[in-house]
């Protein structure tokens, strides 16, 4: 790692945070290996891999602008990723709607709303229900990614919330 980089950002590549990646990936993409295709298990690692650093992401709390820009510069690079996951998620038998309601969002009860399907998708074993989750997740990280570009920092915007 660069030695101008905040230590925090270590974290994004920690043993820890990697082997729950590649575990989660690996537990996922063994119930769909015969129904995606080589390029849409690509696209979910992707997605996961960005769901779970996400929640690291908010665990530490960061403030560094660089780590804000980081992780905005991740979730925008999956979007592609995003879409094509969510195109082959459809067509699943079993693939459920989104249970996200918008009407009642603000940045505090985005990281609520966050946390909390962020533990059902790390206790999910059922595919097609995980990977519901894991699209929801993604798209609560482009909300917070949108209000990181209008005030620099996600943990600094979260700040302003609390007040």
């Amino acid at each position: 790692m660069r030695s101008d980089f905040p230590q925090c950002v270590e974290v994004f590549r920690s043993e820890q945070v990697v082997k729950r990646v590649q575990q989660t990936q690996a537990s996922m993409i063994k119930s769909i290996e015969d129904c995606f295709s080589v390029s849409e298990i690509d696209h979910l690692r992707c997605v996961v891999r960005l769901a779970i650093e996400f929640h690291y992401y908010l665990q530490i709390a960061c403030d560094h602008s660089f780590c804000s820009e980081y992780v905005s510069e991740s979730i925008l690079a999956g979007i592609e990723s995003f879409m094509s996951l969510t195109h082959a998620y459809g067509v699943l038998v079993g693939a459920m709607k989104s249970q996200l309601a918008w009407h009642d969002l603000s940045l505090r009860s985005l990281k609520e709303k966050f946390a909390a399907l962020f533990e059902k998708f790390d206790k999910e074993d059922v595919f097609e229900r995980k990977c519901r989750y894991v699209l929801d997740l993604f798209k609560l990280q482009v909300v917070f990614t949108g209000i990181a570009y209008d005030f620099g920092s996600l943990m600094e915007s979260a700040r302003r919330s609390d007040e």
